[in-house]
């Protein structure tokens, strides 16, 4: 029988620490834990959660602190480091590839030096309006996002793509609008999230049928394509930074 899932908060060294016990599982006690992350990260700024009592029958339950640090903004906004040292919470994190997002370390003292340091790869995960103001807002957030990760050489071609892609979701989708920001090794992947299964036009159908379609996502991006899920789909679009292309 698992123990329940507890926690509780402490400092160390000026940064917060969340001290958890217990089972980490996909049962309801772990939406609390997820909303309790969330306020922690948006509040603190910087947090570290202590997994070593921590049990883990349920590994995927881990994904639970990258999906929150993308709700909260991601780094710098957001800084999340988690204290696992080389057992069942490492291996986990590694398997979910988590720890590009969510370094896992030994110690509290080491995680304090860890938090300083920028993930391998950071996200940020924002609602859109679903209106006239969406392609707009998103061109904001995403260019206040090229600002904190240091890319601004790509920033007029990341907000052209948002504004494309926000436009075409308004248009065409439907349901929750979502934005979807990524930052790795390859560059910085925009996504942008509807409820509706119908795809874009590609730019070779659109200009048989007299329009644009995705044409000016395509020569902006390195790629595109669309990622469907249950309840709509995400179409995303890859900007690289000229010397990278």
């Amino acid at each position: 029988m698992t123990a329940e899932l507890t926690w509780s908060v402490d400092d160390h060294d000026g940064v917060a620490v969340l001290d958890v016990r217990g089972a980490l599982t996909l049962r309801p006690s772990v939406t609390g834990f997820g909303a309790t992350l969330r306020k922690l990260l948006l509040d603190r700024g910087r947090l570290i959660v202590d997994l070593t009592a921590t049990q883990l029958p349920w590994p995927a339950a881990l994904t639970v602190f990258p999906t929150a640090l993308a709700h909260a903004g991601g780094w710098p906004l957001a800084r999340l480091v988690l204290v696992g040292g080389h057992g069942p919470a490492s291996s986990a994190l590694q398997a979910v590839a988590a720890t590009a997002e969510v370094p896992v370390v030994a110690d509290r003292a080491a995680a304090v030096s860890e938090i300083e340091r920028r993930p391998r790869r950071v996200r940020r995960r924002s609602d859109l309006p679903d209106s006239v103001i969406g392609p707009s807002f998103a061109r904001a957030l995403v260019r206040a996002a090229c600002l904190d990760w240091e890319i601004g050489a790509i920033d007029d071609r990341c907000a052209a793509v948002v504004s494309e892609l926000v436009t075409n979701a308004t248009q065409h989708g439907g349901g929750r609008l979502v934005l979807l920001l990524t930052l790795d090794e390859r560059g910085l992947t925009i996504g942008v999230q509807d409820g509706s299964a119908v795809e874009p036009v590609a730019p070779s159908l659109a200009v048989e049928r007299g329009g644009f379609g995705m044409r000016v996502v395509e020569e902006l991006s390195e790629s595109w394509g669309v990622l469907h899920h249950q309840d709509g789909k995400t179409v995303w679009a890859l900007v690289r930074p000229e010397a990278a292309r």
